[in-house]
């Protein structure tokens, strides 16, 4: 989970999901109130996480076609997408940009 800089708050889980569907690059802290950004290395490994399960999605989509099974695994890939993805953000307390 992260943990934040300034004051080594560990955020739960409905915290940070919470918080990392804005579109503010910065999440503020629960406990100070403090901006809080993802590491670069943070959002590469997200980015990465996404394409991999679009991938995967895609072509479970191509090789069954549209069944109730694509469903299902849709839906159990997100479910494991929601729980594994808070545990991969790491926090800073500036802004690092990716290039």
């Amino acid at each position: 989970m992260p943990v934040c800089q300034n004051c080594n708050y560990t955020w739960s889980l409905g915290e940070t999901l919470k918080r990392s569907f804005t579109l503010s690059p910065a999440m503020k802290c629960p406990n100070c109130n403090t901006n809080q950004f993802m590491t670069v290395k943070s959002r590469k490994r997200s980015a990465f996480l996404s394409f991999i399960v679009i991938f995967l999605i895609t072509g479970f989509n191509i090789r069954y076609g549209p069944t109730a099974y694509t469903f299902l695994f849709f839906i159990v890939t997100l479910g494991i997408l929601t729980i594994t993805y808070p545990r991969f953000i790491k926090l800073s307390s500036t802004e690092e940009h990716m290039f």
